[in-house]
């Protein structure tokens, strides 16, 4: 039998744990149903997808009332940010602000709200990666409707100091999103006391399935939001019938994510020194790309290897480590990190930098031997 590579892409997806397709197994077959309908199954389903969202809630600390299931965080991120600037059409309030690290899901939406007359504006990073209240602060004015910052940076782990950009932007009049996405299940998060108006979230990446994920919305006092398409199915904000198993699925990951927290942050953490300690002892030039610890998840590495072409070795290691040379969805479409260049770093370095991301299945043996792969390759042995 094959080996498998050594996986280090948990930031980009994960495999659905065991009691997540336990959980998802009986929807498919056993206890289906439409949960919007009004029979037996229907109601039985409903049941399901309310537990699931009770999970999905808790998780964050959020009411179960505030939770719209998608099709994942993309979609969240735009209902958050379309259907929240489609509500508002017509006032004032005419900016919107998203940090210029953000996934490509949230900064690609400029265009449709340059359609709907709202103009985009960009808040910088410094050189760790991290928003500054100070930075918002400046570019905060009666004019500004909402504002979204990333709760956890997806290239290189950076975390946001979400409950102080919130006030600042709620102070001024404006709404408060953000993507919770990498941060959901690795640390505690806050929704409700921390008083966000809207955070996007997946499960994929917490060992749930693929193709589901949630927007919270605050519910009280409502926050008017127009839905991307016609709503029915049971979902006020969100046309379509809802996955069943997909939600149980969601659930489940959301459970075992709580329980299992800190025993996963401290094994990332071990794999991520193990992975270090490697590296340096094997003589690699090389540099961490992030903020300093305290400020970072210690799931998501990312480091500059000087003189090596990433997306080469990439290619070269196939089959032996996996990883991503930046965020997926960029690494995917060939393009370079635009947050290593929100970071004050060129177009060289960003091409030498590689995201590494620790997931539950990996140990620290397993993390020293990748390490080992990489060294062989940049010394040529």
């Amino acid at each position: 039998m094959t080996a498998m590579p050594i996986y280090l892409d948990a930031a980009s997806t994960t495999p659905c744990a065991p009691e997540v397709v336990a959980a998802m197994a009986p929807c498919w077959h056993e206890s289906f149903g439409n949960p919007a309908a009004q029979g037996a199954e229907g109601r039985r389903a409903a049941v399901v997808v309310r537990a699931a969202k009770e999970d999905i809630a808790a998780l964050i600390g959020a009411a179960a009332e505030g939770i719209t299931l998608t099709s994942g965080a993309s979609e969240a991120n735009a209902l958050a940010i379309l259907g929240a600037a489609a509500a508002a059409r017509g006032g004032r309030r005419r900016e919107i602000l998203v940090s210029a690290i953000e996934h490509d899901s949230i900064s690609g939406l400029a265009p449709q709200l340059a359609m709907m007359g709202f103009d985009v504006k960009t808040i910088p990073v410094d050189a760790q990666g991290i928003v500054t209240p100070a930075a918002l602060q400046s570019l905060l004015s009666p004019q500004v409707f909402l504002v979204s910052v990333i709760a956890a940076g997806h290239e290189t782990g950076g975390l946001q100091d979400i409950p102080a950009l919130c006030t600042a932007a709620q102070a001024s009049g404006a709404l408060f999103h953000t993507d919770a996405v990498q941060a959901a299940g690795k640390m505690p998060l806050k929704a409700a006391a921390w008083g966000v108006d809207m955070m996007s979230l997946c499960a994929h990446k917490i060992y749930g399935p693929q193709g589901i994920g949630a927007l919270y919305v605050r519910p009280s006092p409502p926050l008017k939001i127009m839905p991307l398409w016609g709503s029915g199915g049971g979902q006020a904000l969100r046309g379509g019938t809802v996955p069943l198993a997909l939600a149980a699925g969601f659930g489940a990951a959301c459970r075992l994510a709580a329980e299992k927290m800190q025993s996963r942050s401290d094994n990332a953490r071990a794999c991520r020194a193990s992975f270090l300690d490697v590296l340096a002892r094997s003589g690699v030039d090389f540099e961490v790309n992030e903020a300093e610890m305290g400020m970072q998840l210690p799931h998501i590495l990312s480091i500059h290897l000087r003189g090596i072409d990433a997306a080469d070795m990439m290619m070269a290691l196939t089959g032996q480590v996996s990883f991503s040379t930046a965020g997926a969805c960029r690494s995917a479409a060939g393009k370079t990190s635009a947050v290593l260049a929100a970071m004050g770093q060129d177009a060289v370095r960003a091409a030498q930098s590689i995201r590494l991301s620790f997931g539950a299945d990996v140990t620290p043996e397993s993390a020293a031997a990748a390490a080992g792969c990489i060294a062989g390759y940049i010394n040529g042995t």
